[in-house]
């Protein structure tokens, strides 16, 4: 994740957004296209549409649908207060905040580092949909340890011993006979 927002140089290969070199985009170009999402997102006390806008202008008719599109609008309204870093609310709850404000950025990549381990696979799954289905142009790049997302995935890539395998489908990564032990140790796991 911090190589695709440029904390590090690239060594070799490249990473394009459409027909664009991202090496060719400025660093602050490059994060304007990008919603970067985390368990640790920080929820301040004030309203959710303040929180989600992070006090931007921004009409109830956006928030109410980037709530629909994080599972949140069952639970809040753009009215509701939440606590100051979000005590008040679940880890679960804060992640979805987390995409909600993402959803309101409109980037072009969604990057999300490990925060749907805050979910259930239910949640985690209509989440993706809707991302899917709101932004079909959008590359949403999942970073996890759960092989539970992988279905809902068009091409898989493994980081091992500091290398990424060549993407892959969940088929051909379930295949794979260098990463079945990944999956058997996973599955006992459960």
């Amino acid at each position: 994740n911090k190589l695709l927002a440029k904390f590090y140089p690239t060594e070799k290969g490249q990473f394009t957004i459409g027909d664009t070199n991202a090496a060719d985009l400025s660093t602050g170009s490059l994060r304007k296209r990008m919603a970067y999402i985390n368990r640790n997102t920080y929820i301040f006390n004030g309203t959710v549409q303040d929180n989600v806008a992070l006090n931007g202008a921004c009409p109830s008719e956006m928030i109410e649908k980037a709530l629909a599109i994080a599972c949140l609008n069952d639970e809040f309204t753009p009215h509701s207060v939440v606590g100051s870093e979000g005590k008040a609310i679940s880890d679960g709850q804060r992640v979805r905040l987390a995409i909600a404000r993402a959803v309101i950025k409109n980037p072009d990549i969604f990057l999300i580092d490990e925060a749907l381990t805050a979910l259930d696979p239910s949640t985690e799954k209509k989440i993706l949909k809707n991302l899917k289905e709101a932004f079909p142009k959008a590359t949403v790049m999942i970073i996890t340890h759960r092989d539970t997302i992988l279905e809902a995935m068009d091409r898989v890539f493994v980081l091992h011993d500091k290398q990424f395998s060549d993407g892959m489908s969940v088929q051909e990564l379930h295949e794979n006979k260098a990463f079945k032990t990944l999956f058997s140790y996973s599955e006992r796991g459960r």
